[in-house]
């Protein structure tokens, strides 16, 4: 089932990341609001985003989360007795993704009807 978001119930965001083979690094972590703009933007720590919507997104603008990840993969060795310290490690062996997620937001209503029994017939 998909997750729906409602306007003014808190939501929290938590990126998950892992390499089988080394260290992983977040980038960025941003989340931007119906028109674009930038809510909480660059969360290189990886410390989670924690929002309250106040708007419901509609179909042509939606809030968006973005997270981009990078690993610290290293290039073919020159030396094979020494792979690790003769392994080329710079930005073009480094392996990066991201991930953009659209959210789409509700907008919700309590109704409340009171039924008083003592007022029946007035």
């Amino acid at each position: 089932p998909a997750a729906e978001f409602e306007v003014d119930v808190p939501a929290f965001f938590h990126p998950i990341h892992f390499d089988n083979m080394g260290e992983t690094v977040i980038n960025k972590f941003s989340l931007f609001d119906l028109d674009g703009t930038t809510v909480l933007d660059n969360r290189p720590t990886g410390e989670d985003i924690r929002y309250l919507f106040r708007q419901p997104s509609t179909a042509t603008a939606k809030y968006t989360v973005n997270l981009e990840v990078s690993d610290n993969a290293r290039g073919w060795p020159s030396n094979p007795r020494d792979p690790f310290n003769t392994a080329i490690s710079d930005s073009t062996t480094k392996n990066t993704r991201s991930l953009t997620l659209q959210l789409d937001v509700y907008a919700s209503r309590l109704d409340i009807r009171v039924i008083d029994r003592s007022n029946q017939g007035k």
